[in-house]
């Protein structure tokens, strides 16, 4: 008996489910920043990760992690705090 395994490459459902994931956490961890910046917050793992859950319609947010871990995500981090940093000085 011969069994034709699929390969994990083929399974574009959970491609599509793990992209719209990765995109809600960029734009929910962007607009967490942007909030931050704009109350003259600062732009910690910790603070955008509570900011997230506060504005997030399903109350989840995203976990700090996620702003390490996302690309996207990690340099729009680096940038609004840079630029945090400076404004405060």
């Amino acid at each position: 008996m011969s069994h034709t395994f699929n390969s994990a490459n083929d399974r574009q459902w959970l491609k599509r489910t793990h992209q719209k994931r990765r995109n809600r956490s960029v734009e929910l961890g962007k607009q967490a920043i942007n909030l931050l910046v704009k109350k003259g917050k600062p732009v910690t793992y910790t603070n955008v990760a509570a900011i997230s859950k506060e504005i997030d319609p399903e109350g989840n947010g995203i976990h700090p992690n996620t702003i390490r871990t996302n690309e996207q995500l990690y340099d729009h981090y680096g940038v609004c705090q840079d630029s945090c940093r400076i404004s405060l000085f």
